[in-house]
């Protein structure tokens, strides 16, 4: 009996359980539920090799030549052995045209040695109807302007001039005949250069055995009517005075010079000179001409200006006629002291009348050399030659006959510092036949000590 309640009172207790646990069940699920938290964003995927950003529409600049048309800043020219593979085609103002006879062209460029450009009717790898400027050709010793690819050398300046360290700037002008190169904007090579087949040229840029780095963009300017090309303009910046006085007399004289601020120009002309000498004799200062006779004496300097050119670190002009067959040797010293190697020579119309040269020292290293039949003769007609020192670049040019300030220089040459810029001696010599020079100079005519300088 009592076994049979235990088990009524079990399976009571059992049913009440699961009652409760039911109960509490319902009562969990009727409580209002928080709000879910919101799920963090999934991470954004990286994404690699999307491709070049689309590129601005390349738009030529007016007066501009280029390279390639893509607007590269640069191109790098492999070594070709000077075979011309590259030109400057492309202009910002329509088709490309350039007046061979009066043009300026600009461009930068950075290489070891053989930094080549030519200038020629057609676009040709090789041609003998060209213009070829090679800088730092020959293990980067010298630069030429040469008739032709790898053609007649028409002048050579020795030194190194090519830079594989950072980009030079360079024009090439050619007016009335004459090409003049520039280096960062100062003139250190001329040459006269023969007529090409053609009045219009292309700019072709070429490496020897090392790559040149050419700037895409090639100014252009000149007789082409564009104007906005570089331009060869020489720094010209000498501005002091080229004093002189007589030896062993109480007279004060100077070299008679025309104006020398003219950079690649030539000097002022006969009119300018005139009123300089009208200006001077206002002053109680005559102009007097000294005259030398010199026979074939093998360049030995014995004939000398009295008359010293004074703080030649301000830069000065020197004026001078002379008639004769073939070298005329001109020659500024430190001293009066025959084929001094402190010095400054200029030989016209050596070895026959064929070139002329720019040597450090008589007899010494050539630094500029042109062909050159034209300046010297015939032997009974005076000659006039100017030749002008610019001190800030130390560069000694010669022009022969200048007839306009607008003439290039025959030949420009960089010149070692002397040992002394207080005074030079000019000085002429002959080599195997005679020649008579004159030289004016401004003498003091009055009682005072004044004098006057060089330069305008």
């Amino acid at each position: 009996m009592f076994n049979n309640k235990l088990k009524i009172f079990l399976v009571l207790a059992l049913v009440a359980m699961v009652a409760f646990a039911e109960t509490a069940e319902m009562e969990e699920e009727a409580k209002p539920r928080p709000a879910s938290r919101p799920k963090a964003p999934a991470p954004k995927t990286k994404v690699f090799n999307k491709g070049p950003a689309k590129a601005d529409p390349f738009t030529p600049k007016p007066n501009t030549l280029y390279l390639h048309s893509q607007g590269e800043r640069n191109v790098v020219v492999q070594p070709t052995h000077a075979k011309y593979v590259h030109f400057y085609t492309m202009s910002g103002n329509g088709p490309f045209t350039m007046n061979a006879n009066d043009f300026s062209f600009s461009l930068e460029a950075m290489g070891g040695s053989d930094i080549s450009f030519a200038f020629m009717p057609k676009m040709q790898q090789r041609t003998n109807d060209c213009w070829e400027v090679v800088i730092g050709t020959a293990q980067n010793s010298k630069s030429v302007i040469r008739s032709g690819t790898q053609g007649r050398v028409l002048t050579t300046v020795n030194g190194p001039r090519a830079n594989g360290g950072y980009f030079m700037s360079y024009t090439v002008t050619v007016k009335k005949g004459v090409m003049t190169v520039s280096e960062n904007s100062k003139v250190f090579m001329t040459a006269r250069v023969p007529k090409l087949s053609s009045n219009k040229v292309f700019v072709g840029v070429g490496a020897w055995e090392v790559p040149v780095t050419y700037s895409n963009e090639g100014g252009m300017g000149g007789g082409n009517g564009n104007g906005n090309g570089g331009s060869s303009s020489g720094n010209g910046n000498g501005n002091g005075n080229s004093r002189g006085s007589s030896s062993g007399s109480s007279a004060q004289r100077s070299i008679s010079a025309p104006s020398a601020n003219r950079g690649s120009q030539a000097p002022q002309t006969s009119a300018a000179t005139a009123a300089k000498d009208a200006e001077m004799l206002a002053e109680g200062k005559e102009k007097v001409n000294l005259k030398f006779s010199v026979e074939g004496n093998q360049a030995h300097y014995t004939n000398f200006v009295d008359v010293p050119i004074t703080e030649i670190d301000n830069g000065f002009d020197f004026v001078f006629q002379a008639k004769g067959s073939n070298d005329i040797h001109v020659a500024f010293m430190t001293s009066k002291a025959d084929r001094s190697s402190d010095s400054w020579e200029i030989v016209l119309g050596g070895w026959g009348n064929t070139r002329s040269v720019i040597r450090s020292g008589s007899q010494g290293q050539e630094l500029a050399s042109v062909e050159d039949n034209e300046s010297v003769g015939p032997a009974d007609k005076w000659r006039t030659y100017y030749i002008s020192y610019d001190a800030d670049s130390s560069t000694l040019s010669v022009w022969n006959d200048a007839g306009s300030n607008n003439d290039a220089a025959l030949m420009s040459a960089v010149v070692p510092v002397l040992s002394t810029t207080d005074k030079i001696y000019p000085a002429f010599a002959a080599w195997d036949s005679p020649v008579e020079f004159t030289t004016p100079v401004y003498v003091d005519i009055g009682d005072g000590e004044d004098f006057t300088g060089g330069k305008a």
